[in-house]
């Protein structure tokens, strides 16, 4: 029963060595598949980084962008209001020029008078 055994395992031993040789050639082209398939993800990763960095790239230009024009149309904001009571003040502040002609050179009469009160109620509307 121990020889046997014995050759029983001899078999089994020589029939695991033959099927070792036959898939070895298969584990090598595995093996050598799974070095390029390393290389190919390592390429893949510096890749990802790179396209990682250029995004943070574009988000800090975008940031400074949206700040710019932030600043830009508060400006913009600040002028149409400066603007707006420039031409309150510019249009409180000029006489008409039928007023002048005829406080220049019309005659002295009722209607002088008219419009000189026009022209100080002009004046004391500016005058604090």
């Amino acid at each position: 029963m121990c020889d046997n055994v014995v050759n029983e395992l001899e078999v089994v031993e020589k029939e695991a060595a033959y099927d070792y040789i036959k898939v070895s050639s298969e584990l090598k082209s595995l093996s050598e598949e799974i070095g390029r398939s390393d290389e190919i993800m390592e390429e893949l990763e510096g890749v990802l980084y790179s396209f990682r960095d250029h995004l943070q790239s574009i988000k800090s230009e975008m940031t400074s962008l949206q700040e710019r024009s932030l600043r830009m149309n508060t400006s913009l904001t600040n002028r149409k209001k400066l603007q707006k009571m420039l031409l309150t003040f510019v249009e409180s502040a000029v006489l008409d020029k039928e007023l002048i002609d005829a406080i220049c050179l019309a005659p002295i009469d009722e209607t002088y008078v008219e419009h000189i009160r026009a022209l100080l109620q002009k004046l004391s509307s500016r005058c604090p």
